[in-house]
Parts: C-alpha cells; structure tokens; sequence
C-alpha cells in the first residue's frame, strides 16, 4: 500500500498543474524511485506494476526513452503474470510510442497485433479512446488520412467526458496532415478551435501559433511567439509534455520565415539535436506522429544558412521516412532536400533534384497535400 500510495503521489504532483515544471518532475521521479524500490524489495509483481507505470508520467524528454522503452516490456510482462489486462494496456501504449520513435513501424504494429490478439474484456472509454489514436496515428503515416479523421473522430466520440484534452489529442492527431493540406489557417480552419480549448500554459500552443502566423504571412506575429518561447527557455520547451513536437512546430515557423527567424533557430537547433535520427511522435498515448526529427532540425539548419547542416539532416529524414514506409514524410523529406539541394549546389545536382521534386509533388497532390504539391512545383 506504501509503495502504491507513494507512487500515486509522484503522479499527481506531475499532473497537479496544466505544465509540470522542474522541480514538479524531480520530485516526482523522487517519489517513483521510492515507490519502486519498496515493491522491488517486497517481491510484490502488482505493486511494482502499478508504481513503474506511474513513473513514466515523469519520464519527459529524450534523455530517458531507453528507460521508457524498457520499461513498457517489464510492464508487460508483470501484466500477463498478475493477469492485470490494464496494466498490460499500458504497456503496449509506453512501448508503441518508443518504438515509432526509433521509426519501427513492423514492431510497432507487431505490438498492437498483440494487443489485439488479448482477451482484455470491457476497456474503459478512456483506453479504448487511446487505441482509436493510435490506430489513426499509423493510418496517418501510411497516407489514409480518410481513414484516420474518421478513427480520430471516433477516438472523440468515445472519449467525450472522460478526457477534457480529447479535442486537444486529435488536434495534434491531425496537426500535420492540416498543414501540409494548407488548412491552418483561414476562417474554416479547425485548428483555431482546437488551439482555443488547449490550456494556453502549454509552449505547444505558442509553438503551434508560430507555424500558423508564419504560413499566413504574418511575420512579426509569428516572431512574438517565437520571442516568447526563447523567454521560456528552449529547454523547457524541450522538456514539455509533447516529446519534441512543441520543438518541431517551432521550427517549422522558422523554415517558412527564413532569414529573420535567424536568431531563434541556432539556440532552437541545440534543444533540439538530441532528438536527431528519431522520429517525432507525442508520448503516450502516441496520439500523433510529426514525421522524422531529422525534417526540422534540417528546416533550422537552413533558417541559420548552414546549407551543408542541412542537407545531411534531409537526406537523414528521407531515409527514415523510407525506414517507415510513410509516402507522406517521404514526400515531404524529398521536397525539402530538393530545395536544399538547389540552393547549395546549383548546377550540380539537377537531375536529382527534379527527380525528387517530381516524385513528391505527383505523391503528395495524389494524398491531397496541396500545400506540399505547391512547395515541390515552386521550390524557389
């Protein structure tokens, strides 16, 4: 009981607020370490489950994923041998996560043919709004996006009255997808609802802003966000509750804005390497996938003039992207390694670059990414 209560203790203090802070988290994880070693020494398997996972919920950043990851598959394995189908729920949600992450798409629906292959009984709205996410998040990759806004709006339907951030997970759900369709902005775009209901203490929310300012052509609001973030810090941004994607969005404004972005994207850069080679994909449940970390870092690369940086990071991102076998981050890499491609080396590599521009806008006007079509037929 000592080990449970201690343990529940650690994971309200994490959610006690709207963003967890850094004292908030090491107490935390103090309080978890405790939680574990009291279950550890008692041998009590449902203890320790029960106390590993809520660990994980002060586990933010890159720093701890192998500790994630390895955590998942003890949690699993506790689960079949204290027969807690829950617990087992949590396991396989911690492991996707950290296995799309590395970009391994085969053992990540390996895990949820597992998961699927259980006899877990009935599942809580919450969980099975959680599975409805996932499943859509990997229809999104494979360029299904019909299929993944119905399974995204289903997850909403399922979720309505037990998770006041459900509108906020298909949002990011769907976040990427909105933008490479060009739907940000404008007066139908649904992303304004979904930014007016996300608690506005998140850095994602100014993240996000600046992406949308940018793309509408609003430069200097898009800057304030980008001056109110670099107050924040760019390490606590990196350690908010979005695994790396409140650090993508935020480069993905200074990509569009370029040269005047220029300030922000060296210290931005920084925070963001240590997510190079991994795919960006918030923590679970995995609600949604930005595509390789490797994109952005690329995209601040650019924005800081260091075309040679940038090249490795989008030739870097395409083949993970291949890794994955997702056509819409293929597309995506293509386009802006093209560009890159053409700015560094003019004379040097046409072929490759119209073969690569060619490829991704017949893709990307095949999935409806208009916005990425237009980018690959107008590079600059």
């Amino acid at each position: 009981m000592r080990a449970m209560v201690t343990a529940r203790l650690g994971l309200v203090i994490v959610y006690g607020t709207d963003v967890p802070d850094p004292t908030a988290l090491r107490r935390s994880l103090a309080l978890s370490n405790d939680a574990v070693g009291i279950a550890r020494r008692l041998g009590d398997r449902a203890a320790l489950g029960y106390a590993l996972n809520a660990r994980m919920h002060a586990l933010w950043g890159i720093g701890p994923a192998p500790e994630r990851l390895a955590t998942g598959t003890e949690l699993g394995e506790i689960a079949d041998d204290v027969g807690d189908e829950l617990l087992a729920l949590h396991g396989h949600m911690w492991r996707i996560r950290e296995l799309l992450a590395q970009g391994d798409v085969d053992a990540v629906n390996e895990e949820i043919a597992r998961f699927r292959a259980r006899d877990t009984g009935p599942v809580h709205p919450l969980e099975a709004s959680y599975a409805f996410n996932v499943t859509a998040m990997m229809a999104l990759l494979e360029g299904e996006f019909g299929t993944a806004e119905q399974l995204g709006q289903r997850a909403l339907e399922v979720a309505e009255g037990h998770n006041e951030l459900a509108f906020s997970f298909y949002g990011v759900l769907m976040l990427w997808t909105w933008w490479q369709r060009g739907d940000l902005t404008g007066p139908d775009a649904v992303f304004g609802e979904v930014l007016a209901q996300t608690p506005p203490g998140y850095p994602t929310v100014a993240a996000a802003l600046c992406l949308v300012h940018a793309e509408a052509g609003d430069a200097e609001a898009s800057l304030d966000h980008l001056r109110s973030l670099a107050a924040l810090g760019w390490e606590n941004v990196a350690d908010d509750q979005t695994e790396g994607v409140s650090l993508a969005m935020a480069a993905a404004a200074c990509g569009v804005l370029g040269a005047p972005a220029r300030e922000f994207a060296a210290p931005l850069y920084e925070a963001m390497r240590p997510y190079a080679g991994t795919a960006v994909v918030v923590r679970a449940p995995a609600a949604a996938c930005v595509g390789p970390a490797d994109h952005y870092l690329g995209l601040l690369a650019g924005a800081m003039g260091d075309l040679t940086l940038a090249e490795v990071h989008h030739e870097a991102a395409l083949r993970l992207a291949r890794r994955m076998g997702s056509p819409p981050f293929v597309a995506a890499a293509q386009v802006e390694l093209a560009r890159t491609l053409r700015q560094r080396r003019p004379t040097g590599d046409e072929e490759r670059v119209a073969m690569l521009l060619r490829s991704a806008e017949e893709s990307a006007l095949a999935m409806g990414l208009h916005r990425l079509a237009k980018l690959a037929a107008s590079p600059g």
